[in-house]
Order: C-alpha cells, then sequence, then structure tokens
C-alpha cells in the first residue's frame, strides 16, 4: 500500500504537464546553437536538485559553469539523477514540439515558438531554469558543459 502511495506521488510530481514550464523558460533564455536539444536532458536534474536549484536560483552576471561545477553539493549524483529524468524529458520534449511550443530544426537546435512563457506556479525553478541558460550556460559549446559536469554519455 505504501509502495502505491510513494509511485503516485512521483507520477504527479514528474508530470510532463507540470514540468513542462521549466524546460520552455529555459529554452526561451537560450540562445539557438546547433544540438542545443542534448542540453535538455541536464536541465530537470539541475533544477530540481535542491541545492543545485539553491545556487542556480542566487546566480549573478559572473557566475558561470566553472563557478557552479565548483560547488561539488551541485552536481553529485548527477549521472544518476539523468537517467532518472530521462523519460520524463523525452515526455514533455515530445509534448512540446507537438503542441508547437518548440520548435526543432534540422540542425538538431531547438527554440522556444511563443511570445509568452507557459503559466506554472513553480517561480523558483522557472528562475533556476532561466539562470542556468543565461548565465550557466550562455558562451559554452555542448561537449564543453557535458565535459565540465562529468557527464561521459547519456
Amino acid at each position: 500500500m505504501t509502495k502505491d502511495r510513494i509511485q503516485h506521488y512521483i507520477t504527479l510530481t514528474r508530470s510532463p504537464i507540470i514540468l513542462s514550464p521549466i524546460l520552455g523558460a529555459f529554452y526561451n533564455e537560450l540562445p539557438c546553437s546547433p544540438k542545443n536539444i542534448l542540453l535538455s536532458y541536464l536541465v530537470l536534474p539541475l533544477v530540481l536538485y535542491p541545492s543545485s536549484q539553491e545556487f542556480l536560483s542566487k546566480a549573478r552576471k559572473t557566475s558561470n559553469l566553472r563557478t557552479f561545477c565548483q560547488k561539488k553539493d551541485c552536481i553529485i549524483g548527477l549521472h544518476q539523477r539523468i537517467n532518472e529524468f530521462k523519460t520524463v524529458t523525452n515526455r514533455i520534449m515530445n509534448d512540446m514540439l507537438g503542441k508547437q511550443f518548440l520548435k526543432l530544426y534540422d540542425d538538431l537546435s531547438i527554440k522556444y515558438d511563443q511570445k509568452d512563457l507557459m503559466p506554472s506556479k513553480l517561480k523558483s525553478e522557472i528562475k533556476s531554469a532561466q539562470n542556468l541558460a543565461s548565465k550557466i550556460f550562455k558562451s559554452q559549446d555542448i561537449p564543453n558543459i557535458y565535459r565540465q559536469l562529468g557527464i561521459v554519455r547519456l
């Protein structure tokens, strides 16, 4: 009985409908670059983890990927979290592409294709996703991001 309750709670809190504004906010702030679709697998594990969310929500103009990686609490267990959120991320991306909130180009780049962000109650998570795109990932190439975070493969 307890296992069912936990499973239902996980299903509700990791719903693509609830979490899709986070990815929308991320891609709204991220400059369009080739293969930026690969960054979608990093968004939820970094934004929903408490210690990295705290860092991202308070990120300044001087914050970058190197300063983020110096906080070991933010990246410990990242590979496991990526694997946990991979299915949810795929569902969110499929849903947002189907609803035409995101536009996928031939070079595997993604662009948020709406004027306004989707409404959501996840204000701190959305702020963290925006800071992740605009301050932490803004001038980095994708292989370098994965290398600095210690991710070898998806």
